[in-house]
């Protein structure tokens, strides 16, 4: 770099005769292009771990990336210092820089207009004429029936456009013969598992008709694994049902073998892979492979995996596997206030004898639409509203009913104002009413620990330190008639709130329980304890007075 006269350098009379330090400008630089090389070897080595063999074209395609990294360096490193060092913090953010793929349609335009005249006609028909017509008998027990998350109507609204986006792709992954992989993700409750449900329902049947070929079809659930490698096992006992089971790696082994040399009579196998992100492990070796298979030579996997992270791949995955998973993806948005809608309609129906108001749909719509979206949290809270409706009904108390007859048919319904208190009752915390329904003793025991706590201001006490309060408040409540407690009915106090989770104790080697010294602390937060205690007018006056 050129100083010029107008920009001297400031020298410093002490380090005149030594030597200068090297400028941090290059020094910079190479420690940013050595970690740069750094990180690429340890993921060449970390890739080299997998026990998997690659095949050719995915070979390739490595080659090709890693001559492009290659590239790029050479190319960095004909610039001059100050260019080199603004180029390396530009290839830094560039490659944390994540860029979610769009939504589009998967594959070309011809195509998708010829399948989808395969497509038999989808009407979402509501389900509420059922439940009309039961109006004799018990509506409430059967729209309660129809609420329930178990229960999966022919066509799920609001996701035409991406039932025929996997449609249209399983079909040309099923007339091709396999070797395809899509990525499927959403947050939870936006019908991801349930949509490709439907199109593998639909496929099936127009085997018989002759429509499209003949496949298999194969589902695991990570969460009903216990074991990640558990996922193999799974795989090959879908595909070949009544074989004698086998080891996880004996089980990896064998598919490989099916998927690498597939035999002439091998018809297209789906494998849809739910919750993929719980499949995860150190080094990746099983969603490696889930992803590698389908690339192999005249493979006959097509790959569904489904996950609740939208950029999983960026963030988790390895570069080996990103080269696997491709563009093929599809994103399942949240509902919106207008979709819950017309899901929660779909079942109950709009108005016309409907159990639920149209005030008390539309607020349960946009209540879940601006917290998570998800679809099974509007149908519960519905669901819980015909409960809580049935249990005012069978009180006989028409004083209590009152606020719930409509006027256009006399007949009760679910309102605003009911739905408004299941919500409260779903999302208040669970510890509350729990606490409230201790006995007098295990709550003075909790008001102990908080009152040695806030004393001492410590976050934790002796269990004998615990006892000497606990036998305080007792002497401050003596009015009431209650007993101070010996030791031993202390220990009999801590150990059932220990089993019930609302205190910690300490545990180990040497420590027993009922030690005088054993450490104990409260497991609830402040705030929850004062309100699961609030309805005792004794002990809201004692808290009162350590105010």
């Amino acid at each position: 770099m050129t100083l010029t006269p107008s920009k001297r350098p400031h020298t410093n009379p002490l380090s005149e005769g030594r030597p200068q330090r090297t400028p941090k400008t290059p020094r910079v630089t190479v420690l940013s292009q050595r970690r740069i090389e750094e990180t690429e070897s340890s993921d060449d080595s970390d890739d080299s771990e997998f026990n998997s063999d690659e095949t050719s074209s995915s070979g390739d395609d490595d080659d090709a990336i890693d001559d492009k990294e290659n590239d790029d360096d050479s190319s960095d490193a004909d610039l001059d210092d100050d260019s080199d060092n603004n180029n390396v913090k530009q290839r830094n953010t560039r490659r944390k820089t994540v860029k979610l793929p769009k939504n589009k349609h998967l594959i070309s335009a011809a195509k998708r207009v010829r399948i989808l005249q395969l497509l038999p006609k989808r009407v979402v028909s509501s389900t509420h004429s059922a439940a009309a017509s039961l109006t004799d008998e018990d509506p409430l027990a059967r729209v309660r029936e129809l609420l329930h998350v178990s229960h999966v109507p022919e066509v799920l609204p609001c996701r035409d456009a991406q039932f025929e986006e996997v449609y249209t792709y399983l079909v040309s992954a099923v007339e091709k013969g396999g070797g395809e992989c899509i990525y499927i993700s959403g947050v939870p409750g936006t019908g991801k598992t349930a949509t490709v449900r439907q199109v593998i329902k639909t496929l099936q049947s127009q085997i018989s008709d002759g429509s499209i070929p003949e496949f298999k079809y194969v589902e695991i659930n990570g969460m009903k694994l216990t074991d990640p490698n558990q996922a193999y096992c799974a795989i090959y006992e879908g595909l070949f049902p009544g074989t004698p089971k086998v080891s996880a790696k004996h089980a990896c082994d064998l598919l490989q073998e099916v998927f690498r040399k597939p035999s002439t009579d091998t018809v297209p196998i789906i494998l849809m892979v739910d919750e993929l992100d719980l499949l995860l492990t150190s080094k990746q070796t099983v969603i490696y492979n889930l992803f590698n298979w389908p690339r192999l030579p005249s493979s006959p996997l097509i790959l569904i995996a489904i996950a609740n992270t939208m950029d999983l791949p960026e963030r988790v995955f390895s570069h080996k596997i990103n080269s696997r998973v491709g563009g093929t993806r599809l994103g399942f948005h949240a509902y919106t206030a207008n979709d819950l809608a017309v899901i929660i309609g779909s079942r109950v129906g709009v108005p016309g004898g409907a159990v639920l108001s149209d005030d008390a749909i539309t607020f349960v719509a946009k209540k879940v639409a601006g917290m998570s979206g998800d679809a099974r949290r509007a149908l519960d809270i519905c669901r819980k509203g015909i409960e809580s409706l049935q249990l005012i009904i069978a009180k006989n108390d028409a004083s209590l009913l009152a606020p719930y007859i409509s006027a256009k048919d006399g007949k009760p319904h679910v309102t605003t104002k009911l739905i408004q208190s299941v919500i409260r009752d779903l999302f208040s915390p669970t510890v509350v009413p729990f606490i409230s329904n201790l006995s007098l003793h295990q709550k003075l025991f909790l008001l102990a620990i908080r009152k040695y706590m806030r004393k001492t201001g410590t976050t934790d006490a002796a269990f004998v330190d615990v006892v000497d309060e606990h036998k305080a408040l007792c002497a401050v409540v003596g009015d009431t008639g209650i007993t101070p407690p010996n030791t031993w009915l202390c220990q009999k106090l801590a150990l059932q709130l220990f089993a019930g989770r609302l205190i910690l104790m300490e545990v180990g080697k040497g420590v027993s329980a009922g030690d005088p010294m054993q450490r104990c602390k409260l497991n609830v937060s402040e705030g929850d304890l004062v309100l699961g205690l609030r309805d005792d007018k004794v002990l809201e006056r004692l808290m009162k007075r350590e105010v």
